[in-house]
């Protein structure tokens, strides 16, 4: 297995840890003394870091591979979706913005099904790269957010800059939470249109 495999099944066995940081309960009311939290924050960020380095070092030792194009996309997701059914869990993402991103992601995972049956495997366009990006990016905004919490909580409640972080995060969180749906649509769109004539 080369590096750019390993990067990417990186990403998978992180998923677990990754909830379970996320879901322990500390017994504390709110986010207060949540550090469980912050440690899932770091490694969904060591995850999308991973994603990035993957095909970096793919490109650049020229290793790619069939099992890369395959399971690259389904590592980006798996992380993905875990983050977004645990954070709407929580309130902090819409249900909307959810169903919209996982069922793209069952429509394209269809779409590759049928044209690998077919005989052509189709990897991910630069599109559908930029979507995880603001995919990613949207979750790690709002998971550095919830971090920024726990700290202000113990710390630094009440004072100028705390008041002023929990008074624009949303506006923050909004404009992102726009730029990924806008770009989960265009790129499953596109997709699909550049790639019908292999279905």
């Amino acid at each position: 297995m080369n590096i750019a495999d390993k990067l990417t099944f990186f990403r998978l066995y992180a998923v677990p840890f990754f909830v379970l940081f996320f879901s322990i309960d500390t017994g504390n009311p709110g986010l207060s003394g949540d550090y469980l939290k912050i440690a899932a924050a770091v490694l969904f960020i060591l995850g999308a870091i991973s994603d990035g380095m993957d095909g970096y070092y793919a490109r650049k030792y020229k290793i790619v591979t069939s099992s890369g194009k395959l399971w690259d996309p389904v590592a980006d997701k798996i992380l993905v979706s875990s983050a977004l059914i645990l954070l709407t869990s929580y309130d902090y993402i819409p249900a909307y913005v959810v169903i919209l991103i996982i069922a793209r992601e069952f429509f394209i995972s269809g779409v590759r099904l049928v044209s690998i049956e077919r005989g052509n495997l189709m990897s991910a366009s630069k599109l559908g790269k930029w979507k995880t990006g603001f995919q990613l990016g949207y979750i790690i905004t709002i998971l550095v957010f919830i971090c920024f919490e726990i700290l202000i909580i113990d710390y630094c409640s009440g004072n100028y800059y705390s008041d002023l972080f929990l008074t624009n995060k949303i506006y923050i969180i909004k404009t992102l939470e726009i730029i990924t749906v806008f770009f989960t649509v265009f790129s499953g769109y596109n997709y699909f249109k550049q790639n019908r004539e292999n279905l």
